[in-house]
């Protein structure tokens, strides 16, 4: 690996290859080790940049822009036939955002956002908590991004990705692949399906078509976990009852992805199948013992079957996973309630209540706990 460029927001790493393409990549979110892209680039001995984000800043440091000049003049050395930027979702920002100033004639983006702050179009809200840390500096993509380049937004139209994607749209050169039932993580849905190598490749080369693309898709997309995941998560929306049966076989193809997992043992809990529920979030808590969310859903099935110590405990080590947390404090003050602990209970939500003044459910729960005990209420009176 050739070292571009780096300081303490971006790293840029090269590779160099005989082929007569290169491809420049830029990491996700929450990935800042690993250049995105760079084995299977290296399998198929395709020359690669690799822009790796040292925190979740889409791109917006000063050093990302110097980061960017370092590769330009590297690309320079290798004199490659064409450039393609590439990227998933954060990565796909900076695949377009760098896309003129490195010479793209390609830009090929997973669930892209065209901006994430909350300020601008589309107001985007998922990731606010990371763009309230970020001062937006170069995000100003109708005017960086590269206007000649072909340019390939690969997304879901039925998540929030279609509001980023219109904006895309408005812009000369732009191919929207529209993709139902992928998810925001396209990129998995792609690789279960086996059509993210010739994705790429053909992108690459320039030989990417849609009608191709959406017939593999039609052709291949039942054997994706997260196709079915999807599917059951829009069903349970619109309350059919199948929702069950989707994610269900979601689960049985994504067995060790702990989100399709939990996803499907909180429709058990829904459905009062407290047994099969326990066996799954059982599962999901062992693939990651240090995520809460299995841990909840076990204090739930315990508390179904009447096994109130075990609720208890299992909401303990979920609190103890993100103590902050005011809906975790809530499943472990509900288990106390229903194990008899209340004056445990009512410390526990009263902390709660301080730290959150403004939750009425809070305030509610704490509320309901202080009638169940015996004598005066004097706390309540005093709040």
């Amino acid at each position: 690996m050739d070292p571009i460029y780096e300081d303490e927001d971006v790293r840029v790493l090269g590779s160099r290859f005989a082929s007569s393409r290169t491809v420049v990549t830029f990491s996700s979110l929450n990935e800042h080790e690993r250049p995105f892209g760079k084995d299977f680039l290296d399998r198929h001995e395709v020359s690669g940049v690799y822009f790796v984000a040292k925190w979740n800043h889409w791109w917006q440091p000063e050093g990302c822009r110097a980061g960017a000049e370092a590769a330009r003049r590297y690309l320079e050395v290798l004199k490659p036939e064409g450039v393609m930027t590439y990227g998933s979702s954060m990565g796909g920002f900076g695949a377009a955002l760098h896309s003129r100033r490195l010479g793209a004639e390609t830009v090929l983006m997973l669930a892209p956002q065209f901006s994430v702050d909350p300020a601008k179009p589309p107001h985007e809200t998922r990731w606010k908590a990371e763009a309230s840390r970020l001062r937006f500096l170069q995000d100003d993509l109708a005017a960086e991004i590269s206007l000649t380049a072909r340019k390939i937004v690969v997304y879901d139209p039925m998540t929030p990705d279609e509001a980023q994607a219109e904006l895309f749209a408005a812009l000369p050169g732009t191919e929207l692949f529209k993709t139902p039932s992928a998810g925001h993580a396209i990129g998995h849905f792609l690789l279960q399906t086996k059509l993210l190598q010739d994705l790429v490749l053909t992108a690459l080369e320039g030989r990417l078509s849609w009608a191709d693309y959406r017939a593999q898709v039609r052709e291949r997309r039942s054997v994706s976990g997260n196709y079915w995941h999807q599917l059951g998560r829009a069903a349970q929306l619109r309350r059919h009852g199948y929702a069950l049966e989707l994610l269900a076989r979601g689960a049985a193809l994504r067995p060790k992805d702990v989100a399709i997992q939990t996803d499907y043992g909180n429709a058990l809990l829904r459905a009062k199948a407290y047994e099969e529920a326990l066996a799954v979030f059982q599962h999901a808590a062992e693939l990651v013992p240090e995520a809460p969310a299995p841990l909840r859903g076990l204090s739930l099935a315990h508390r179904g079957l009447g096994r109130m110590q075990e609720s208890v405990v299992a909401a303990e080590a979920a609190v103890s996973r993100r103590p902050g947390s005011a809906d975790l404090q809530r499943v472990l003050v509900n288990a106390l309630v229903a194990a008899g602990e209340l004056e445990r209970a009512l410390e526990v939500v009263t902390a709660t209540v301080a730290a959150e003044p403004g939750n009425a459910e809070n305030a509610r729960l704490r509320d309901r706990i202080l009638e169940k005990l015996p004598g005066p209420q004097d706390i309540r009176a005093a709040s």
